[in-house]
């Protein structure tokens, strides 16, 4: 019923494609004109790009010809008829904007009308006060916009919180992200991989917004399953200096502040960030196994508490210099201090078939882990006297150094039945020193024809080292000796050359994208311990096509294809084991193959005043499926590790809808639907080989009075299975096995409410994060010989009140002029 439902909406929309009236020259008169303008948004000035322009006749309105605006907001319309005719400009989440009285005449056939301004449909939200608290949502040929640099639930949150938000994105509880069910997901910072920063050290004051790309074009790299998400920080140009400071409290210990600066002076423009927070964390988990060996059965129960502290800091300065009209050269420096910490009590206890106790033992940890990082990025972009023209080149560098420092203790309080009388504590301790390097350079040239065609291409290559020296020690009688069969030292580089080439262009209201992209990969990974090494070289390419047809000024049609690859990470490689719950092991195979994945989506966007609809059918192939296969060993313990068994298909939905009730009311809903169907001879422990999954996140966004707004946030994420990285959610590591697990449900609740002061300057915030107290992990692993059952939770409702002050921001906003500010150049000799 299901595929049925697929193929009914499949036809559907060809259906609507094919209903569109008929576009040409019919009236037999000689096609020599041209028509040329700009589009841009009658509030901000910017350009609208994908605006459609139409040339209707003038007697019976009939569509003569049109095109689709680039990403200037230019159009150039050629070989029009001679004649008279009606100019129709329209975008969806814009009113249509007509022009009348455009004549093509043998005297003049070229016709410039200069710049077009359209109103947005999206309402003002000064003008109904509900500053702030709509998320604007901008569909483009191959991504997707997420204004959120106003949301009020996220406020004095990180990127964490500011993800929850995102349409088909999920976060677990170890802040692993998911797109479209999948958690292998490429996440980039300002468009680069950032090694020494992660999203819960983002604050979410300082994102501008978030780019989903669920089908990337041959301009990106084609690393990730799902695709790739990439969030923007904000950096102002105003003139002048301009900002905003936050301080941020939360109960059971949370604190935050940040402050961003801005300077801008004629050509050069300068800011600078900073962020320090500092907060506990308190996580509760049980696992309840059951094992079978030669029709003996036991059990396993552990009980574990942990608190931890976290310390973040993160400084990063940049800024922009305009050479001359063309030519712009970018920097930016960043330092990253992350400091964690904490302390773990577990208890575990066996018993045999009747209940027995068999053995206990409690263990406790205590663990110091400090990473220091360093980036630096500089980017060169000259554009050219013909539009559209452009070369950029970018360098990046990212470095990082790292210490972990674990100490155990266990206390043995039953063995083999018998109650110990006097505990003799065991005790161990682990050192982990870790490096990282990565370094990319990336040159890209896009080249416009006369026709409407334009050209793209370019190269990039990364360089990439994991350096990670482990070892484990055991104190025997008050000294402290090295277990050498637990210790190793890895190390894992890999470099990656490639080139892309596209051919893009508009033909009538069609827009058109085609790319293709050829990779080479070279990995190695040298076991340092054993004197073992592993290397391997692949050659790839990696193909994409995009398309967009205006159907009428309200709905549109998308097409995308593109492949891609998942490599398997540098931990996944490693073939030492991990002992850090003595109970549930893992290690890696240094002979896991990259998976490759086909990915193809059919988009209809409909948008009128108050409603808006985006539904999205993908469908995803995957072969050489990376697999986590977990396995109980003679002694009790279970061995997790991975291998390249199984291939998979998915099928999904994903429907995006935002309406305007009142004026002050406004809510937004995403659902998002997948199917997976997994073969292979990894399968023999799977729950299924079969199974879906669904998510629902609902946000009500209401206007209090003038100064004062609510948002109300609802996310609920249904029980899957977790089937390989096809739609594993994040549930992987000890706990889960991958198609072997079954995860739970779960529902949870953030709301938020804030109040401006002082003409907007001052903003007060009140959030509630899991307002329900419901937010938990849960799964069911099933393998040969045994079932386990695991179920984690974090501390809930936690209360943060935020305090923003904006500089300058309000005066800036005042003086801003009805169109782009362009750059006064003293007279210099560029």
């Amino acid at each position: 019923m299901k595929k049925i439902n697929v193929f009914i909406y499949l036809c559907l929309l060809i259906s609507l494609a094919m209903a569109q009236p008929p576009v040409g020259n019919r009236s037999g008169r000689p096609a020599i004109g041209k028509l040329t303008g700009i589009v841009v948004d009658d509030r901000t000035e910017k350009p609208i790009e994908y605006a459609a322009t139409t040339i209707l006749n003038v007697q019976d309105s009939s569509i003569v010809t049109g095109t689709i605006t680039d990403q200037n907001g230019v159009f150039i319309i050629e070989k029009i008829p001679l004649g008279q005719y009606i100019v129709k400009i329209s975008f969806i989440g814009y009113k249509s904007r007509t022009i009348g009285e455009v004549v093509i005449s043998p005297k003049k056939t070229e016709v410039n009308l200069g710049t077009i301004r359209i109103q947005s449909t999206v309402l003002d939200m000064k003008s109904v006060t509900v500053t702030g608290t709509m998320k604007q949502i901008e569909y483009n040929l191959d991504k997707k916009i997420i204004k959120v640099d106003n949301e009020v639930a996220t406020m004095g949150g990180t990127a964490l919180d500011v993800m929850q938000n995102i349409p088909s994105v999920t976060v677990d509880l170890d802040g692993n992200v998911s797109l479209r069910g999948s958690s292998n997901v490429t996440m980039l910072i300002d468009n680069h991989p950032s090694q020494i920063i992660s999203l819960d050290q983002i604050p979410a004051s300082m994102i501008d917004r978030v780019e989903v790309i669920t089908n990337p074009s041959a301009r990106y790299d084609p690393e990730g399953m799902s695709g790739i998400i990439n969030i923007v920080m904000k950096k102002k140009q105003a003139p002048g200096i301009n900002g905003m400071v936050l301080l941020n409290a939360g109960t059971k210990d949370k604190y935050n502040g940040s402050l961003n600066l801005n300077y801008r002076v004629n050509r050069l423009n300068l800011y600078v960030n900073y962020d320090g927070r500092f907060s506990h964390m308190n996580n509760w988990m049980t696992r309840n196994r059951e094992s079978t060996f030669a029709d003996s059965v036991s059990y396993l129960d552990q009980d574990e508490n942990s608190r931890r502290k976290m310390q973040f800091s993160n400084f990063k300065a940049g800024g922009d210099y305009i050479l001359d009209p063309f030519q712009t050269i970018s920097f930016s420096v960043t330092r990253n201090m992350h400091g964690m910490g904490g302390n773990e009590t577990t208890d575990y206890e066996t018993h045999d078939g009747l209940q027995n106790l068999t053995n206990a033992y409690t263990r406790y940890v205590d663990e110091i882990d400090k990473s220091y990082g360093s980036e630096a990025a500089l980017n060169y972009k000259k554009t050219f006297a013909r539009e559209l023209q452009e070369f950029t080149a970018d360098f990046f560098y990212s470095n990082r150094t790292g210490d972990d420092n674990m100490e155990s203790i266990q206390e043995d309080s039953v063995i083999d039945r018998l109650p110990i009388e006097t505990i003799i504590p065991s005790l161990q301790n682990t050192y982990t020193d870790s490096k990282g390097r990565v370094t990319t350079f990336q040159t890209d040239y896009t080249y416009p024809f006369l026709n409407g065609l334009r050209i793209e291409t370019g190269y990039k290559g990364t360089f990439r080292l994991n350096d990670s020296d482990y070892q484990l020690e055991n104190n025997v009688s008050d000294e402290w000796v090295v277990d050498s069969a637990a210790t190793n030292h890895f190390i894992y580089t890999e470099q990656i050359h490639a080139v892309y080439g596209i051919l893009a262009g508009t033909r009538g209201l069609l827009q058109y994208q085609g790319g293709i992209r050829f990779e080479y990969a070279d990995n190695s990974s040298d076991q340092e311990t054993t004197d073992e090494t592993f290397s391997n070289s692949l050659f790839g390419f990696f193909p994409s096509i995009h398309l967009q047809y205006t159907l009428t000024e309200r709905q549109g049609l998308q097409f995308s294809y593109s492949r891609r690859v998942n490599r398997p990470r540098s931990w996944s490689l490693n073939p030492f084991i991990n002992y850090e719950d003595p109970q549930n092991l893992s290690a890696g195979n240094p002979n896991l193959k990259p998976e490759y994945i086909d990915v193809v989506e059919i988009g209809h966007s409909f948008d009128s005043r108050p409603t808006s609809v985006n539904t999205t059918l993908f469908y995803r192939q995957v072969t050489g499926m990376i697999t986590g296969i977990m396995k109980l060993q003679t002694d009790g313990t279970t061995m997790t590790t991975f291998k390249n068994l199984n291939n998979g298909k998915s099928v999904g939905l994903e429907l995006v809808v935002n309406q305007q009730i009142f004026k002050w009311w406004r809510f937004n809903a995403n659902y998002s639907y997948f199917l997976t169907e997994l073969s292979g001879p990894g399968l023999q422990y799977a729950q299924a080989t079969r199974s879906d999954g669904w998510t629902l996140k609902v946000n009500s966004f209401t206007s209090l009075s003038k100064r004062t707004n609510l948002q109300v946030s609802l996310f609920y994420f249904s029980p899957t299975i977790s089937g390989g990285d096809l739609s594993r959610q994040g549930h992987g590591g000890h706990g889960g096995g991958m198609t072997q697990g079954k995860t739970k449900g779960n529902l949870f609740a953030n709301v938020g409410i804030k109040h401006e002061f002082l003409d907007g300057k001052l903003t007060a915030t009140l959030r509630v994060s899991d307002l329900l107290k419901s937010t938990k992990m849960g799964m069911t692993t099933v393998g040969e010989n045994f079932i386990s059952t695991s179920q984690r939770r974090r501390e809930g409702q936690v209360f943060y009140l935020a305090l923003s002050y904006k500089i300058n921001e309000q005066i800036r906003e005042k003086e801003r002029k009805s169109k782009n500010e362009e750059i006064e150049f003293e007279d210099e000799d560029f």
